[in-house]
């Protein structure tokens, strides 16, 4: 496997409240399926493919994530950690903006990720193994019923409205974001612009409001993934299901 993304920015500053008493001690990147923790998970599938350089965005309990770093990157595999310090009362797209900024002008493609994911490495092939696909989401079936989806709506294979409380109902429901997307350098620069806007009055957004802001201006593509199983872990009925899967994701 080999990818010509540049880089990836996983997104791990969060408390995962909604997982208490499971991230009382821990944050939730570092909640354990199958006995091996999820951000060991992502390092291991982004290394196989190739990425040069991962960085974490840290903040609660990082003392768990600097020990998993302590213990090494796999070959050819930078592991980068950015504390943000305001995790209390910033939300995922702050702490995707430390790890834009910190990327700078380095040219090539960013891929940008949760951390509270679980999946096999082949979910990841249409978003990584392109030469190029501009700027780009991935994108599950999904139900356009289920509360707790992010809903991915847009005309044939566009991002226009990312979220989980529909405005528009008259833009096609495409399916539901996985929580990986992917960034060329004038992406970046048009999503660091609308960060910095945001940024003078609140630090508190998501990274969906920050690529559902500037979709149109981003072009944003809907890139459908493959047929496999992946789960979000917000819940401990949600780490059931994970464990549930671990067999069909191994």
């Amino acid at each position: 496997m080999k990818s010509s993304v540049r880089a990836a920015v996983i997104m791990c500053a969060g408390q995962g409240k909604r997982l208490r008493p499971i991230t009382d001690e821990r944050p939730k990147s570092m909640v354990e399926v199958g006995g091996k923790p999820l951000l060991a998970r992502h390092v291991e599938h982004l290394a196989a493919w190739g990425i040069p350089e991962i960085v974490l965005v840290v903040g609660y309990r990082r003392d768990h994530i600097d020990e998993l770093a302590g213990r090494g990157a796999p070959r050819g595999t930078k592991l980068t950690l950015i504390s943000n310090d305001q995790f209390e009362r910033s939300g995922s797209g702050y702490s995707l903006a430390l790890g834009l900024r910190h990327l700078g002008s380095v040219e090539g493609d960013v891929e940008l990720m949760d951390a509270d994911l679980l999946y096999p490495r082949e979910l990841l092939r249409p978003l990584l193994e392109p030469a190029r696909v501009g700027n780009a989401l991935l994108v599950g079936h999904g139900k356009e019923e289920d509360e707790e989806a992010v809903k991915v709506r847009g005309p044939a294979g566009k991002v226009r409205e990312l979220r989980k409380k529909t405005q528009n109902r008259a833009l096609a429901f495409q399916g539901e974001s996985v929580g990986v997307g992917r960034l060329d350098d004038e992406g970046r620069r048009i999503v660091l612009g609308w960060m910095a806007e945001r940024e003078r009055t609140t630090l508190d957004y998501e990274w969906e409001h920050a690529l559902e802001g500037c979709a149109e201006r981003l072009d944003l593509r809907a890139i459908k993934c493959p047929d496999l199983p992946w789960t979000e872990i917000d819940t401990v009925e949600d780490l059931k299901k994970a464990e549930g899967m671990l067999g069909r994701v191994d």
